[in-house]
């Protein structure tokens, strides 16, 4: 199929094929999930194949405007049915099977949705590929390795994490989703604890590619597929991303957060070269596609559900107000050193003239009430008042000494001398 071939950029080593390619019915394919961010991309690319799509999806607000694109297209059908709550059953014969998992909420092996879709790919002859965007999903993992070893089903694993990009649900919870609805809402950037997490930022396209290369390419049946991007970043450095180009209003704010999401291992996951896959997109540029999207939709953010496991943060949690990221960044605006500069130098020089000026005040004091102890020809305290105007002239003389150099500087030195 030369549409296939073109978008999957094929390597050398790597078949892929259709199932029905040789025949004039357009093959099917089942996504479970069609309304969240990866299953509206991928239900799109499956479309670009000339594939039928039948999508199914309990909607929620805001997520029915992920398939506007699509939701009239002639080899696209829509079902709102959630499968974890009803018997589903499937008149027609899927040949691919989508599941994906969305992270809120943690599979068990009794899950009934996921039975009933095993058991439709088993009954039907399907491929099958399960999408896990955390490790919150370990044992709906184990159900399909169960199907694949006890009923040889075709199926295979995808492990992914830190999705992002265009119709990321902005208030699913998740680290980069509350960045990006923080930096839409409010333009300050709230960093739970020391903001050191690694993430593995993988656009939305870069993963979508990499599905279709591991359900529709050959010899991945019963393989484990890890697509995260090459490219880690700290948590505290993607804010710094998105700061760099929302502009220097954006502030970023810590908060104390003890319950972080670990990092995604990938351990007992095949390395996703064997696909010929690698991620194309990189950080700043995802980012900035996702920002232009959200620009010119801003109405939906208010519009999106609030996942229930959403990270708390408490204002009492709160242990710095304003993050100075010059402490991390060479490159931060050099005002605030140069001003400090600045003011040490001035306190430096004005302490000593200050002493100076008291002194001579003193010294000034002093000399009236000599003049007076001397017309009342009080010659003992005249003697002692004295002795007290000399000792405070040498300290002002020795004073006068740290300020030579200027004398000398301004051309003054005569008037010093005197």
């Amino acid at each position: 199929d030369v549409k296939l071939r073109s978008l999957m950029n094929e390597p050398a080593q790597l078949k892929l094929s259709l199932k029905k390619e040789e025949s004039k019915n357009e093959p099917v394919a089942l996504v479970v999930g069609c309304a969240g961010l990866i299953g509206s991309f991928l239900c799109e690319e499956l479309l670009k194949l000339n594939c039928r799509v039948v999508g199914v999806d309990k909607l929620m607000a805001g997520e029915k405007n992920n398939l506007e694109d699509i939701i009239n297209h002639r080899n696209f059908e829509f079902l709102n049915k959630d499968l974890r709550s009803e018997k589903f059953s499937w008149p027609k014969k899927p040949d691919y099977v989508f599941f994906l998992t969305d992270g809120k909420k943690r599979l068990n092996s009794k899950d009934s949705g996921l039975n009933n879709l095993l058991e439709i790919a088993k009954e039907q002859g399907a491929k099958f590929e399960l999408v896990s965007v955390d490790d919150t999903q370990r044992e709906a993992e184990a159900q399909v390795t169960e199907y694949y070893r006890k009923f040889h089903l075709n199926a295979r694993i995808i492990k992914t994490a830190d999705v992002y990009g265009p119709r990321l649900n902005l208030n699913s919870g998740t680290l980069l989703a509350n960045l990006f609805n923080q930096a839409f809402l409010s333009k300050t950037l709230i960093i739970p604890g020391d903001g050191l997490r690694l993430l593995r930022p993988t656009y939305i396209t870069d993963l979508t590619t990499g599905m279709l290369r591991a359900i529709f390419g050959q010899n991945t049946n019963g393989k484990v597929y890890h697509l995260v991007s090459s490219e880690k970043i700290s948590l505290i450095g993607f804010a710094h991303q998105l700061q760099k180009q929302l502009g220097e209003n954006a502030k970023i704010v810590f908060v104390k957060e003890e319950n972080l999401p670990k990092e995604p291992s990938g351990e007992d996951a095949d390395y996703p070269e064997g696909l010929g896959w690698g991620t194309k997109v990189t950080i700043a540029e995802g980012i900035n596609k996702t920002l232009t999207f959200f620009s010119t939709r801003i109405h939906l953010i208010k519009e999106l559900p609030i996942a229930t496991d959403s990270i708390n943060i408490s204002s009492k949690k709160v242990i710095k107000i304003e993050f100075d990221i010059s402490r991390f960044f060479p490159k931060a605006n050099l005002f605030r050193p140069l001003v400090l500069v600045l003011l040490i130098l001035i306190f430096v020089f004005s302490l000593p003239a200050l002493s100076l000026f008291i002194s001579a005040k003193t010294g000034e004091n002093k000399l009236r009430v000599l003049t007076a102890q001397i017309r009342s020809q009080n010659l003992s305290q005249a003697q002692t008042t004295m002795t007290g105007i000399n000792k405070n002239f040498t300290n002002i003389q020795s004073k006068l000494g740290f300020y030579g150099w200027l004398f000398k500087l301004l051309g003054k030195e005569d008037a010093y001398l005197e």
